[in-house]
């Protein structure tokens, strides 16, 4: 479940309203990546093209906003999910 991710988001976005552009745009991007992580093809190419940015652009944000890469942001919370689900005890097909 990504409930956890959207409460996330939620106070990202309660926090952002005095917040750079920078920061707005790593916001949508975090939006982003929790409605599609879960696609195989969703890369930081995707990524950055949804968000109409250079993916040179994209990785500033990230690093200025989280110390860390997009792509490490998108796997670090698809396995976070695997992990969840593991717990959960569902089928390795599901993850």
């Amino acid at each position: 479940s990504a409930t956890p991710l959207l409460r996330y988001c939620e106070v990202l976005n309660a926090q952002s309203k005095n917040y750079s552009n920078s920061y707005k745009i790593f916001y949508k991007a975090m939006e982003i990546i929790i409605a599609h992580y879960r696609e195989q093809d969703f890369s930081v190419e995707s990524l950055a093209k949804e968000l109409e940015i250079s993916t040179v652009h994209l990785r500033r944000i990230f690093y200025s906003n989280t110390g860390s890469s997009p792509k490490k942001t998108i796997n670090d919370i698809r396995f976070e999910q695997a992990k969840q689900l593991l717990k959960e005890k569902r089928s390795i097909n599901v993850v």
